[in-house]
């Protein structure tokens, strides 16, 4: 509605929950050192997690009380929404959070938040934004029954694609595309790619 389309412009800081801690620090390793090999700046240790990846039994039951109780986990995607995601068949459920970031970089609001404040010491112009919207975050939910029979880095790389990029598996023109996106719909014993592919 601004004009403007939404990026990432802070660094990639990943978080994963609900997997053994072993599978958890090697799977936020591994999007770590994917993303840095692609080009896209990653956050210092202890940085502020800002690509949360959540592994649950039950993705609708997961929504619904994120819906109820915790609303900042879900930005700017309303109950509606929420509720669209809950109800998919496909076992992840990606969204993103969104913020206005001024012109001097600075973030004019959190996600959830009800406004923006801007501070920009930067005079004012028609040729350069006071502030545009951003890519605080994003939120990828996996149901853990679809990582059966899945190495840790075929997920890893399932989510940080997901996450960066916001590919939706079904929506790929080419349901036998070679690539790793296809890894959690594959039915049980067709061959997925080890890792990340040329596609």
């Amino acid at each position: 509605s601004n004009g403007h389309i939404a990026r990432f412009e802070e660094a990639t800081c990943p978080v994963v929950l609900g997997l053994s801690q072993a599978q958890a620090d090697y799977t936020v390793q591994r999007m770590r050192t994917v993303a840095k090999a692609a080009g896209v700046p990653v956050g210092k240790p202890k940085c502020l997690p800002n690509l949360l990846v959540l592994v649950t039994a039950d993705k609708k039951r997961l929504i619904e009380y994120l819906t109820r109780h915790n609303q900042d986990y879900l930005g700017d995607l309303g109950n509606r929404d929420a509720m669209r995601l809950a109800r998919d068949p496909s076992p992840a459920a990606l969204w993103y959070l969104t913020g206005t970031v001024d012109a001097d970089g600075r973030v004019g609001n959190y996600p959830g938040a009800d406004f923006a404040v801007q501070r920009t010491t930067q005079p004012g112009s028609r040729l350069t934004d006071s502030g545009h919207r951003a890519f605080m975050g994003s939120v990828l939910v996996v149901e853990s029954h679809a990582l059966i029979g899945l190495s840790t880095t075929q997920f890893a790389d399932y989510a940080l694609v997901r996450s960066l990029t916001g590919a939706d598996p079904a929506r790929l023109p080419e349901r036998d595309a070679s690539t790793v996106l296809n890894a959690l719909d594959a039915p049980m014993g067709t061959e997925v790619p080890l890792t990340l592919t040329r596609w």
